[in-house]
């Protein structure tokens, strides 16, 4: 239960704080006086950065909205801007490039399939990535564990918020080669365009099997049991080791790792040089998921020594965990 953020008009003077005021009085004035019984449908899913806790329902009804949604209870209008526009985060950097995007038009969806939906052979990827070319591993990341990634890619899954991620860490304008299983290219081809991204030279023809069969190199991704992670003790900890904590800051406002280094993963791009690479990396967040493209992220940038802790924060707290105060 959720509203829209204040802060991503493009090329406008406007602050966050004018346009709270602007969402308060709209939601007050035209939204709140609908019958109670009139159904609302999500102009966004969980997960989106379009909120800061969109919930994963489908449909509510007004009625429900002002009985348990924050923003729709009594208080005033400065108020309501210290709580809506607080604690917002970082606006994922296609959310500029989309709202341009779609003022200027775009392709069809037809038009897109027919320029990005290519089958690449071995002999062009290799051509694709000399020139430029970034492969994005969308394969489940129980499959990518198993058999390994390419080095050089990016692993963002289909099964999460793919869209979302490879528009929060890839540039609009980076060529992409996809990898996924075979039958999903079209699915992350689509994916892919919801959020502006049409540049596709195309996909692995045959998927890992064929990058294999053809002397494509893998390497492992490392993995850590939260447990197993624990019970090392001293050998997980040191001068020349950091636990890296990807989460963002609603996630460690629940409570961190004594001695961890704080880095969302959006933010990774970003900071990723600030990063020593002498250092062995523990990388930590929700679950294990957003771990492992930070993983792939952090090879690709020339880091060497890191491990993936599954399970994540969660397990970490179940297997005894000491978490603190974020802000002590």
């Amino acid at each position: 239960l959720e509203v829209g953020r204040p802060d991503l008009a493009v090329k406008s003077n406007l602050t966050k704080e004018d346009l709270a005021g602007m969402l308060y009085d709209s939601l007050r004035n035209k939204i709140m006086p609908l019958p109670d019984e009139t159904i609302v449908y999500p102009g966004h899913g969980a997960g989106s950065a379009c909120g800061k806790n969109i919930s994963s329902g489908t449909s509510c009804t007004i009625g429900r909205q002002k009985q348990n949604n924050y923003a729709l209870q009594p208080m005033t209008k400065e108020e309501f801007i210290n709580v809506v526009a607080a604690d917002l985060p970082t606006p994922p950097k296609y959310f500029f490039y989309d709202a341009a995007k779609n003022k200027e038009g775009y392709k069809s969806i037809e038009e897109v399939f027919n320029q990005n939906l290519k089958p690449l052979n071995f002999s062009q990827v290799n051509k694709a990535t000399q020139e430029g070319a970034l492969i994005t591993d969308c394969r489940d990341q129980q499959e990518l564990v198993k058999t390994g990634i390419i080095p050089g890619s990016v692993a963002i899954s289909l099964t999460g918020p793919f869209a979302s991620w490879v528009g929060s860490l890839l540039d609009p304008d980076t060529k992409i080669v996809v990898l996924c299983e075979p039958g999903k290219e079209k699915e992350a081809v689509l994916r892919l365009a919801r959020v502006g991204y049409e540049n596709c030279v195309g996909y692995v023809d045959g998927g890992i099997q064929e990058w294999t069969k053809n002397g494509g190199s893998t390497e492992k991704v490392p993995i850590l049991d939260t447990k197993e992670y624990l019970t090392q003790g001293d050998k997980v900890k040191g001068q020349n080791v950091i636990l890296l904590d990807i989460r963002n800051e609603n996630e460690w406002r629940t409570g961190i790792m004594e001695d961890s280094k704080l880095l969302s993963l959006g933010n990774l791009p970003n900071k990723i040089n600030e990063l020593p690479k002498d250092k062995k990396y523990y990388i930590l967040c929700g679950s294990g998921f957003r771990a492992k493209i930070a993983y792939s992220l952090m090879r690709r940038n020339g880091f060497k020594d890191m491990v993936v802790l599954e399970g994540g924060a969660t397990k970490m707290k179940q297997d005894g965990g000491k978490f603190v105060d974020w802000q002590n």
